[in-house]
């Protein structure tokens, strides 16, 4: 591949990492806004409905965001093998770009664990 494929990719892979965390805070949103306003008034039937609804969701999420960030990785080797160094990504230092996208998996990782517990404690 060539450096400006590497760099467009490399572009395209983290934003769209960015737009699977956003989608995953928007569900995360509409079950907390559901519970918060309907939380104790739902049936049990569409409790446990929503819940697994927003578990798969949550799921779908995960793993495309980790796929993702596996894939950007995976063109920061080889920006690296091409001799990218010019670009930040190359010369910074190697822990920073996989720390980051391991943050947001456990950050998104708690958050549903978080929402999960509050739509369950509004039924009580």
């Amino acid at each position: 591949m060539s450096e400006y494929e590497l760099l467009d990719l490399w572009i395209t892979l983290l934003n769209f990492a960015v737009t699977v965390f956003v989608a995953f805070l928007s569900a995360t949103s509409a079950l907390l806004v559901v519970a918060h306003l309907k939380g104790d008034e739902l049936s049990p039937t569409l409790f446990r409905l929503v819940t697994a609804l927003y578990c798969v969701a949550a799921a779908f999420f995960l793993i495309m965001y980790a796929k993702t960030s596996e894939g950007a990785l995976n063109v920061r080797g080889q920006m690296q093998a091409a001799g990218m160094d010019w670009h930040n990504t190359v010369y910074e230092p190697q822990f920073i770009a996989p720390m980051l996208l391991i943050i947001g998996f456990f950050v998104q990782l708690l958050l549903a664990g978080g929402a999960v517990w509050y739509f369950r404690s509004t039924r009580n």
